[in-house]
């Protein structure tokens, strides 16, 4: 064993002196070519912990955190760099391309052995004197760092940043900002061994991300810029791992930030083409960098138009960079290759390119429309006009490009330009800037502080929660709004027939978008208000009254799809929620061949979701097609690829579509099937059953007999005498037909969404309205029984009392009181007072209509066309159902009143044969109080179908309007309804009073005779004469009900009045509560 090992190592011991002297000849010789001069005191492969000195949380804001060093490196201060706190530009690119490099015998380093893949990010932060900047720059950082964790990565260093210089001295950088904070990412291994489920894979080992001031860098200066960014990688980055089979040193720009910024670089490309610049670099001489622009929203056309590209001649080849430019320009295309190089082999390849990210003003304008054709398509049709107002930024190109894609739409849609009027407006409105006044001797944290606004979020929330004409002096702009509000106004009022129907807010500033909404909505509450981009201040509960069925176009949501989103929480508006999609789209998580499965690539474009706010937060509304599908010319190509989606988080069938398909008209069997259980529902149905066999028998005569015109005459006659159950049969078959047609109706694309009590959805208003056409054939019946059934007890009463019929009166021309009951009864029962009733309620419903036409109508909240079609159906047949049933009661009530009166007349001084025996007196006061109670009783009913009518229209289901016109028919209906039982029940009363004292002077007529009388028959035929008159004087006194008077508690008016009042009441307590939970 001994020998065995001794000659082991014999043999390796030569081998391992050879290689310990090539290693110490490699480190202690002279740096070879291929590495950098200047770089001697860095080490290869040496961690980049220690140039991230600066504390900062991961979601702080990387400028605020670094302004000290930034500042003091501006002033040309170096006591940053001597402390390790700053790092050269070009020395961090080194530290991370030149990683793990393997040293070969002949002397050289070969880095391609050991691959090392590394992405220098550029992120653009806003910079500009905003006070929510600070806010939006804590967000991207957030966005970019939640990106990289999703992407595989975690922080080298989680609790510091680092500042990096860009050396001025050789060529400046074409930018004010010369130190830059930076962060650097890097695998993260523990990931893979903690989750047993298949991870993606990564495409770099390092992200190192750079932040850059947005408004340091000048708009013109961006294309230069880029091209010193990478020359500088170049410079400072091996060649051999930039190349095009190897491209493993690679840089990206997040950016640029806004539409404007987006053009001038494109305006500076096409003017270096026409200049004939060198934009064709070596291979060797660049890094490729790709923009990644998701910010930027300006429609692909008017994009062409304002850079209009100059075309390159005809000396050039299709193929040239130049010409490739123009063509992607012109074609609107998502990706443009700014500039090219020629690789090796003599093709171009990209050097700078442009990848445009998410939805464009095109597509939102488009969106816009379209829900406005489906919400408002009275603004699509010649015969009715209105209005449309677009609010927009004067000093942003978005400002003037999106009002500009949406009138090119709004043409499409048949729309007419002239109804669009345009108002301009300065960004930030509630006159706040960043930075403050200067003071004496600041501390450390007062100077980092410089750039937060002082207070201005407890002053935009004064602004917003002020209900006060606004002061028209100083910095804050919310004066204008109202005196706009006001302009508005009146020019509406000046054209009634062209009323305001949408207003638009296509602003980028979401306090701006708050302080606009509740200066319009004080003036114009039931306007369509629509707008762009998501952010989550639009649905905060405390802006729920401002912001209340905002309409909001957006390509990207707060929560993205599951498959990009993952653990990551919703973000706080749509630009944060890009960038965080363009960084997984840096990192090509997202295109990685190996992650087609797992991630799935993203559509090129996508349609955007429209999102209506309601109370609890945004809810999602179905369209065609669905948000996030692919766009209907890029539907072919995409749809090929099963795994691609958008950036959307996918739209499914929730358990509450699903109870509620079932719920809805459970629900209306229930009430239907509690109503039969009821002493009246009892009655109903058996009469509805008797009145459909015989109207089965005779239908079924009429088929086979020959004589149809006598079997429809018949027939005719059954459906009249049954015309109460056959209201009441329709009225129970629509409440059930409409309450199983809601949910589906519901779940169609393009439709007004079911939700109860979200305070966005129209159908809970169509739902109880069907109700109430269920509870207006019911009380139809109940009327009809009620009063059939009191002229049954009158006739029996007056026939018990006066069975040969009231004998003729002395005065002939008089009718007598039993034949003014005869007409009464008969006229009530005739044809031709349905006829007046008929001819009664359609002179009313064509004077409504006559007025609704010609004044002010009620805002159309339902989506849809379908939907819009079925809650005016249900509408009307509601509306005119209770107007039917008031003008039943009206023309019943004074029919009544004029019998009352008649009899009255006669109680007060009746003929000579009503002193005799028979109680003639307390007979007719029962008939009275059979029949005006039965007529004044049924005042409940229209009152309780006007509150359900209230409640459709009460603010907890939609955003419901009340106009001077409707509440003017309300108070029409219920006034007359009212008057008309006040005349019945006083013409009672009248009769009562009239039966009393007649009684009361027979009494005493008969006291005063029977002193006078000495004969003991006489005596005894007046004291059965007097106990008979006050027997019926007691009768009378005793006869009472809801046709007189008993004390003002038991007045049926004042009750039926408190049903709507009391019933509103509880439903605005239902609303507060609704708010505080």
């Amino acid at each position: 064993m001994d020998k065995s090992t001794a000659s082991l190592g014999n043999l390796w011991l030569p081998y391992v002196v050879a290689v310990a002297v090539v290693a110490v000849g490699i480190f202690g010789g002279p740096r070879s070519a291929p590495i950098r001069p200047g770089f001697a005191e860095v080490g290869i492969g040496e961690p980049s912990q220690d140039a991230q000195s600066i504390p900062a949380r991961l979601w702080q804001d990387p400028l605020e955190a670094t302004e000290a060093i930034r500042r003091n490196l501006h002033a040309g201060q170096s006591t940053g760099t001597t402390g390790g706190n700053v790092i050269p530009l070009d020395q961090l690119i080194y530290r991370h391309t030149y990683w793990d490099p393997v040293f070969t015998k002949n002397g050289t380093i070969d880095y391609l052995s050991e691959p090392h893949h590394v992405l220098f990010q550029f992120v653009s932060l806003q910079s500009e004197a905003y006070p929510e900047n600070g806010e939006q720059r804590i967000r991207a950082r957030v966005a970019v760092v939640s990106a990289l964790s999703t992407a595989g990565y975690r922080p080298a260093n989680a609790s510091r940043l680092g500042v990096t210089l860009w050396d001025p001295t050789p060529e400046p950088p074409m930018t004010t900002q010369i130190a830059y904070p930076f962060e650097v990412f890097e695998l993260d291994p523990v990931r893979k061994l903690l989750s047993e489920a298949k991870q993606p894979a990564v495409m770099f080992d390092e992200v190192i991300v750079v932040y850059v001031e947005d408004g340091a860098l000048q708009a013109v200066d961006q294309f230069e810029w880029l091209k010193r960014v990478s020359l500088l990688l170049a410079r400072s980055s091996p060649k051999q791992r930039f190349t095009r089979q190897n491209p493993w040193v690679r840089a990206c720009w997040l950016g640029p930030l806004t539409s404007d910024r987006l053009v001038a670089l494109l305006r500076s490309v096409s003017a270096e083409y026409a200049d004939g610049k060198d934009l064709e670099p070596s291979q060797d001489d660049v890094v490729p960098i790709t923009i990644l622009s998701a910010r930027p929203t300006i429609d692909p056309g008017f994009l062409n138009r304002i850079v209009n590209p100059r075309k390159p001649g005809d000396h050039l080849f299709p193929e040239s960079p130049w010409a490739r430019f123009v063509i992607a320009l012109t074609n609107g295309s998502n990706q443009i290759d700014l500039a090219k190089r020629c690789d090796e082999r003599g093709k171009w390849t990209s050097w700078i390119s442009l990848e445009r990210l998410g939805c464009n003003d095109g597509l939102f304008a488009k969106a816009l429309v379209h829900e406005l054709t489906l919400r408002r398509p009275g603004l699509f049709t010649r015969t009715k006009k209105g209005a449309v107002v677009l609010l927009s930024e004067w000093d942003t190109l978005y400002g003037s490009a999106l009002p500009e894609s949406f009138a090119k739409e709004f043409r499409k849609a048949e729309g007419d330009e002239n109804d669009i009027k345009r108002y301009t407006y300065l960004r930030g409105l509630d006159g706040q800037i960043s930075g403050g006044p200067e003071k004496s001797a600041p501390t450390d944290k007062q100077k980092t502080d410089l750039t937060k606004p002082p207070d201005s979020a407890e002053l935009f929330r004064q602004l917003l929660k002020s209900h006060a004409p606004s002061i028209a002096f100083g910095r804050t702009q919310v004066d204008y709004i109202d005196r706009l509000a006001s302009q508005m106004r009146t020019f509406q009022r000046a054209d009634a027939t062209r009323r305001l129907e949408a207003i638009g807010i296509l602003g980028s500033d979401p306090y701006d978008k708050l302080l606009i909404l509740q200066g319009l909505r004080k003036v114009f509450p039931s306007v369509q208000y629509f707008t762009t981009e998501m952010d989550a201040s639009l649905f905060a509960p405390e802006n729920y009254d401002v912001t209340r069925n905002l309409i909001v176009v957006s390509g990207f949501d707060l929560h993205l799809h599951e498959k990009y989103q993952q653990k990551i929480l919703p973000f706080r508006d749509s630009a944060q929620a890009s960038l965080y999609f363009a960084t997984l789209q840096a990192t090509e998580y997202l295109t990685m061949q190996r992650n087609k499965e797992i991630v799935g690539p993203p559509f090129a474009l996508w349609q955007p979701s429209v999102v209506e706010i309601g109370r609890n937060g945004p809810c999602l509304m179905k369209t065609e097609p669905p948000a996030g599908s692919a766009l209907p010319d890029l539907a072919s190509t995409e749809a090929a690829s099963s795994t691609k989606h958008s950036a959307l988080l996918a739209e499914n069938v929730t358990d509450r579509e699903t109870w509620q398909r079932w719920l809805v008209p459970l629900v209306a069997v229930a009430i239907v099937a509690v109503s039969t259980v009821t002493h009246f529902g009892r009655l109903a149905v058996g009469h509805a059953i008797q009145a459909s066999v015989l109207a089965c028998r005779q239908f079924f005569r009429f088929l086979r007999h020959r004589g149809k015109r006598s079997i429809l005459r018949r027939l005719y006659l059954r459906i009249r005498s049954d015309l109460a159950v056959w209201l009441l049969i329709l009225a129970t078959l629509m409440f059930v037909w409409v309450a199983f047609c809601i949910p589906r109706i519901a779940q169609m694309p393009d439709q007004e969404p079911f939700f109860v009590a979200e305070g966005i959805s129209s159908w809970p208003a169509t739902w109880l309205r069907a109700l109430g056409v269920f509870l207006c054939g019911c009380y139809f019946w109940i009327i009809a029984w009620q009063f059939r059934h009191a002229l049954g007890n009158a006739s029996r009463e007056l026939a018990l009392t006066a069975p040969d019929c009231c004998p003729t009166g002395q005065r002939p021309p008089r009718p007598t009181p039993c034949k003014a009951w005869d007409h009464f009864r008969r006229r009530s029962r005739s044809g031709r007072m349905k006829l007046v009733i008929i001819l009664t309620w359609m002179s009313y419903v064509g004077l409504a209509f006559l007025l609704f036409r010609h004044l002010e109508l009620p805002a159309q909240v339902t989506r849809g066309p379908i939907s819009i079609a079925w809650e005016q159906g249900v509408l009307f047949c509601a509306v005119f159902s209770i107007n039917l049933l008031i003008i039943y009661g009206v023309v019943h009530n004074l029919s009544c009143s004029f019998f009352v009166r008649k009899v009255a007349d006669w109680l007060g001084n009746p003929d000579a044969f009503a002193e005799s025996d028979e109680p003639l007196h307390t007979a007719l006061m029962r008939s009275i109080g059979y029949v005006a109670g039965a007529m004044t009783q049924m005042i409940y009913y229209p009152f309780t179908l006007l509150f359900l009518l209230m409640a459709a229209r009460h603010s907890l289901f939609d955003n419901f309007d009340w106009p001077v016109l409707l509440i003017t028919v309300f108070a029409i209906s219920s006034g007359v309804l009212l008057a008309s039982t006040l005349v019945l029940r006083r013409s009672a009363d009248q009769a009562r009073k009239n039966a009393v004292t007649w009684l009361q002077n027979r009494i005493a007529s008969l006291n005063w005779q029977m002193t006078a009388q000495t004969t003991a028959a006489v005596r005894r035929r007046g004291q059965v004469a007097l106990q008979r008159a006050e027997w019926q004087l007691g009768q009378v006194n005793q006869v009472g009900g809801a046709a007189l008077t008993e004390g003002i508690f038991s007045n049926p008016l004042l009750r039926a009045v408190l049903i709507p009042i009391g019933g509103t009441g509880l439903l605005q307590l239902m609303e507060v509560a609704g708010k505080a939970l």
